[in-house]
C-alpha cells in the first residue's frame, strides 16, 4: 500500500509540476492510482463479507455456495482486477515517458498483485465448479480457507 500510495505521490508531483510530455497520461495514471487507492480500501471488506456469507451458504447447501462464489466474490475479484489492470496500464503509459525506477518498481509490485489475484480467482472459479460437482463442505472449507489466506498474504 505505501507503494502505491508513493507512485500516486509521484504521478501527482509530475502532474504539478509539468514534467511528462504528455499531459493526458499524467492525468490518466493519476486518477487510476486514486482510483485503485479507493478500490485497496474497499476491497478488503467486500471480499471479507463476501466470504463469510460464502460460508454460511456452505453450512446450508453446497449449490448455494457455488451461486455464491459464481454471483458475489467473482464480480468483487473482477472489479477489483479490472481497476489494477487501468491502473498499471495508465501508470505504464505514463512511466514511458519518464525515468522514475521508483515508481516502475511500484507499478511491477502492482502487478504481481493482480497476478496473484488472478490465480485466486482460477482458485474460486474450481471451486464453485467442485462445489457444483458434490465436493463434501470440508473439501470446500479447505479449499476455501487457502484462497482466503493465499488473499490475505498476497494483497
Amino acid at each position: 500500500m505505501r507503494l502505491l500510495q508513493g507512485l500516486v505521490l509521484t504521478v501527482a508531483v509530475a502532474c504539478s509540476s509539468g514534467q511528462s510530455e504528455d499531459g493526458q497520461l499524467e492525468q490518466r495514471a493519476t486518477q487510476a492510482m486514486a482510483a485503485l487507492n479507493r478500490a485497496d480500501a474497499a476491497f478488503p471488506d467486500q471480499i471479507a463479507t463476501a466470504l463469510h456469507e460464502l460460508g454460511s451458504d456452505l453450512l446450508v447447501r453446497r449449490a448455494a455456495a457455488a451461486d455464491a462464489v459464481e454471483t458475489k466474490v467473482l464480480p468483487l475479484v473482477d472489479t477489483y482486477l479490472a481497476t489494477l489492470d487501468r491502473a498499471v496500464s495508465a501508470a505504464d503509459a505514463y512511466l514511458a515517458t519518464v525515468d522514475d525506477p521508483e515508481s516502475k518498481r511500484s507499478v511491477e509490485a502492482i502487478r504481481k498483485r493482480a497476478d496473484g489475484l488472478r490465480k485466486a480467482r482460477g482458485r474460486f472459479a474450481e471451486l464453485a465448479q467442485r462445489a457444483r460437482a458434490g465436493a463434501s463442505a470440508e473439501e470446500i472449507s479447505q479449499s476455501l480457507l487457502s484462497i482466503g489466506t493465499r488473499l490475505s498474504v498476497g494483497l
